[in-house]
């Protein structure tokens, strides 16, 4: 009888305590406050009545000299302010200045002293179309860990744009990998690679973090249209969707990719037989793409890596197709399997859990190293073990949703 008056007490001391502590307030960081104050969001999670994103049109032209492992870029933008805000100054990411001597990293990120440089080479900064100082007392630029902040002559007025013009170069790592660099001696997979404007967000401003090389990534909802220049006998695989396929390929490899692309069966469009021949591309060595709506991008080159496609019905509604390509190398172990396994990955995401339509058009898999989303293209390294490449795998697809079809913030806060 004892024992059974205590465990009843200890019960209603639990269920008191439970109780008390769910009626009390929950602490609110100042931005979330700030926000709910402006209604810019609720409570809830749903956007307020004065909810605002800012946004940019990126259009790129880049090249890359496989030899010297440099890439060499142009890029113009157009930042377009939503907020109710006037800014004064545009927070522009370098994420290449990681590799700058004595630059902030991570105490985990290990960078061959070899790949350390002088960081991403600013050569040309306009703002609407006139020259910036980049030196000097007078210099509307400053930069600081892996950030360019750019002092406006006239501030960007809320629902107003702005254009930048930037040309730049860096060198790519030859010999760390974080996420990006040197894969083998011809194939090279870009990410982190062009001038970024940063968020501005409702909730904290500026995001002025710097880049360490292992926190992830928080941008913006942008469209992009890229230009990417490569040596001869190059293939690019990248974000967005290809503009240029047909001047890019000679015709009977176009038209293997073509059939790919609206079927179900697995097709080779490039094998080891097509690599010997080496008449796979023309005499264009620049690649088109574009993309609407994504938060990143990045593309993978290489002169001899083998090419699976095909392609999955995603909405049966609208019988929505979404391409699924595989670049890989032929000695990566399992990779001959990674079409199928991508395949069925989006079919299941499509169907089962979520449920919801996959968001893109396409999906490449390219084999690089590492395992690292990117929006339509995923850099995943070889792994010895089958279930290993199918959970790699079908992990990196499936942040087509989080954090690229929702637009959470991956840098940890």
């Amino acid at each position: 009888m004892n024992m059974k008056i205590t465990l009843i007490s200890v019960l209603i001391i639990l269920v008191f305590a439970i109780n008390s502590r769910a009626q009390q307030k929950l602490i609110v960081p100042k931005g979330n406050a700030k926000a709910f104050d402006n209604q810019t969001r609720q409570q809830d999670g749903n956007p307020g009545k004065n909810y605002w994103q800012n946004t940019s049109d990126y259009f790129i032209k880049a090249s890359v000299d496989v030899d010297k492992k440099t890439l060499t870029g142009q890029e113009k933008i157009i930042y377009y302010n939503n907020s109710p805000d006037s800014l004064s100054t545009i927070v522009i990411r370098l994420y290449q200045d990681i590799f700058k001597k004595g630059a902030n990293r991570n105490s985990i990120v290990e960078v061959d002293p070899r790949d350390v440089n002088d960081g991403v080479n600013i050569s040309s900064v306009k703002v609407n179309n006139s020259e910036i100082v980049l030196d000097g007392e007078n210099s509307q630029v400053q930069r600081t860990g892996t950030l360019m902040f750019v002092t406006l002559n006239n501030k960007l007025a809320p629902h107003k744009n702005v254009e930048f013009q930037i040309d730049w170069d860096f060198h790519i790592p030859e010999h760390t990998l974080i996420r990006m660099g040197t894969i083998d001696s011809t194939s090279l997979f870009i990410g982190q690679w062009y001038p970024q404007v940063a968020v501005y967000d409702d909730i904290n401003g500026w995001d002025t973090r710097s880049y360490n090389g292992m926190a992830e990534f928080y941008n913006d909802f942008c469209n992009f249209e890229a230009e990417i220049t490569v040596p001869e006998n190059f293939m690019v695989w990248a974000t967005g969707e290809p503009q240029n396929m047909k001047d890019v390929l000679q015709p009977a490899y176009y038209d293997k990719y073509i059939k790919a692309s609206v079927s179900d069966e697995i097709v080779n469009v490039i094998t080891e037989a097509d690599l010997k021949s080496g008449k796979i591309t023309t005499k264009n060595h620049t690649w088109k793409y574009k993309a609407a709506n994504v938060s990143d991008f990045a593309f993978g080159i290489s002169d001899h890596y083998l090419w699976d496609v095909t392609s999955a019905e995603v909405d049966k509604l609208t019988k929505r197709r979404t391409i699924v390509g595989v670049a890989y190398n032929k000695n990566s172990v399992n990779f001959n399997k990674v079409a199928e396994i991508a395949r069925e990955t989006v079919k299941s995401l499509s169907a089962d859990m979520p449920g919801i339509p996959y968001p893109f058009p396409y999906i490449t898999v390219y084999n690089g190293d590492f395992g690292m989303e990117y929006p339509m293209i995923t850099n995943v390294g070889a792994d010895e073990g089958y279930g290993m490449t199918v959970y790699a795998n079908s992990h990196e697809i499936t942040h087509a949703y989080f954090p690229f079809y929702v637009g959470t913030n991956e840098t940890g806060g």
